[in-house]
């Protein structure tokens, strides 16, 4: 079964379009863990040197062509995906208009906030030679990668650390436009196997004689 794809875009130019903020989530959409730079690394002040824990959090935030899966009711079942040159649109917005860029939240829900401050994003120019190749990871040209730093130590030790939290997910507001049907498809349950497990425990319960 082919779906439909739709393409997300902002509009560089209304108050409607953008993405918010970004989510610190368990699933990411983008299908990226996150890589955490926790070291201590000594600074050099006025009258001694001290230990400062970094609580850095970078990963991707969105990619660019990546099939997105989503079900709702007004579309059913279709796939979202964003261009390189809608992703720089969106990012170019979400700094100079849109962005939350001194506050997240986790798993999308408003009510369960983080303090952390987003202290950089760049899109991948280069894919070899690029800062994400330096942190292990391999994504595409065009890619939006995000650096946040964790505020609250708490929320680093007890969700971070512990793998609750494995990357970023997007929040916003997108124009939605019809491109094409996907050859992908979602993941297809294997009728064929579960009719031979059915058919084994039927035959397991007539050799033990508990079924007529």
């Amino acid at each position: 079964m082919k779906l439909p794809v739709f393409q997300l875009q902002v509009d560089e130019f209304d108050d409607n379009t953008g993405m918010f903020l970004i989510s610190m989530v368990d699933r990411p959409a983008m299908q990226v863990q996150a890589v955490k730079l926790s070291e201590s690394e000594p600074q050099e002040v006025t009258l001694k040197a001290t230990d400062q824990m970094k609580r850095y959090l970078t990963s991707a935030v969105i990619i660019p062509d990546k099939l997105i899966y989503r079900n709702d009711d007004q579309q059913g079942e279709h796939y979202i995906q964003f261009t390189s040159d809608d992703i720089e649109k969106i990012r170019n917005k979400f700094f100079q208009q849109t962005g939350n860029l001194r506050l997240s939240n986790k798993n999308h829900d408003q009510s369960d906030t983080v303090q952390a401050q987003l202290i950089e994003s760049w899109i991948i120019e280069d894919p070899k030679v690029d800062k994400a190749a330096a942190l292990g990871f391999h994504l595409p040209k065009g890619t939006m990668m995000a650096t946040y730093k964790i505020l609250d130590e708490t929320f680093w030790e007890s969700e971070v650390m512990t793998g609750n939290v494995t990357g970023f997910s997007l929040e916003g507001r997108f124009r939605e436009s019809q491109v094409k049907m996907s050859e992908a498809t979602p993941k297809e349950i294997d009728w064929s196997s579960i009719e031979d497990d059915i058919n084994a425990i039927l035959n397991e319960l007539r050799t033990d004689g508990k079924l007529d």
